[in-house]
């Protein structure tokens, strides 16, 4: 949470709340072999709860590397105190990983967090003002022209026009770990194609024309495998895309439909369906015609039409029984 009132310096600093373990963090490109100082203003809620500093190393390859020193910085006072200390890396070290935590539940605070390089006079480098003002137009620039084509269909079309989104798209600390890193294309955060595809999709609706009626469409509502996702967490990275898309249609009263990826099991059927339910979809579209028919000799064990029939009987006659005011 960013707070504005008795920070450290300038004009906000971070407080978190926690209730179980929990750091928030940031990956930063750093030199190999070369000395890392790291600061900042910290203070504990109460005074009995660590507030903390971390640095580990990572290789080129984003992994830990095993066996190397890291930094911890904690303080427990109640007032602001600055904490700081240094870190020399390894000559394989090419990210390092800096956190935030408490040692116990509690409310942290932290302010004026500085991460330099011992020796360095210049650090103009290190700002990341010109790649946060590109991404900035880039993805405005990208929903200039999806407002465009959604008044280009309203011109002859005046029913519901579904916007489409594949996946979940890429979210907030993903972006600032690659504006951090210059956007070089290497970082850990770079991976994914949605990055450069600009799939911010919290800025795409938020800035979305409104113009009534509008939907949402998710493409691969499946694709989140179910041990990797927790649709309950308070913490949208770990949602499956269908909650995270959900959450951002709220605010707007977007209709939600989605469909699969195709050559999805049965099972991959009633994760679904059972995603469609518990976040509120209007509805479910099943692909492909061929595996409907079960004439895909690609995907043998594909989910048929009778399947979805037999999903379709249980949604319409056993779920608005057990689950009342389910939309249905």
């Amino acid at each position: 949470e960013r707070i504005n009132a008795g920070v450290a310096q300038g004009e906000f600093a971070l407080k978190l709340t926690i209730n179980a373990p929990h750091r928030a963090h940031q990956f930063v490109r750093v030199q190999p072999g070369e000395t890392y100082i790291l600061q900042g203003a910290v203070r504990s809620m109460n005074g009995e709860g660590q507030a903390r500093l971390f640095i580990t190393q990572y290789d080129a390859s984003s992994q830990l590397i095993s066996g190397a020193p890291f930094l911890k910085l904690e303080g427990n006072q109640t007032v602001w105190e600055t904490i700081s200390g240094s870190l020399t890396l390894t000559p394989q070290t090419q990210f390092i990983k800096v956190e935030l935590d408490g040692d116990r539940p509690g409310s942290y605070f932290f302010d004026a967090l500085r991460l330099i390089r011992q020796g360095e006079l210049d650090n103009r480098d290190r700002e990341i003002d010109l790649p946060v003002a590109f991404y900035d137009w880039y993805v405005q620039k990208l929903t200039e022209y999806q407002n465009w084509q959604i008044n280009e269909v309203r011109k002859y079309f005046s029913g519901r026009v579904d916007v489409v989104f594949a996946g979940k798209g890429v979210l907030k600390p993903a972006i600032m770990g690659a504006l951090t890193n210059d956007l070089r294309g290497d970082g850990w955060s770079e991976d994914s194609r949605g990055l450069y595809a600009g799939t911010d999709y919290e800025r795409l609706v938020s800035l979305m024309d409104q113009s009534p009626p509008m939907a949402l469409h998710l493409t691969g509502i499946e694709a989140d495998p179910p041990l990797e996702v927790n649709d309950l967490s308070p913490y949208p990275r770990d949602w499956s895309a269908s909650r995270w898309l959900a959450e951002l249609a709220a605010p707007h009263g977007f209709e939600l439909w989605a469909e699969n990826t195709g050559c999805n099991s049965v099972e991959e059927l009633w994760l679904a369906a059972s995603r469609m339910r518990r976040n509120r979809f209007n509805g479910l579209l099943w692909a492909f015609e061929k595996q409907l028919y079960g004439i895909d000799t690609s995907c043998p064990s594909a989910a048929t039409i009778t399947h979805y029939e037999n999903l379709i009987l249980f949604y319409t006659l056993d779920w608005p029984v057990f689950l009342p005011g389910v939309r249905h």
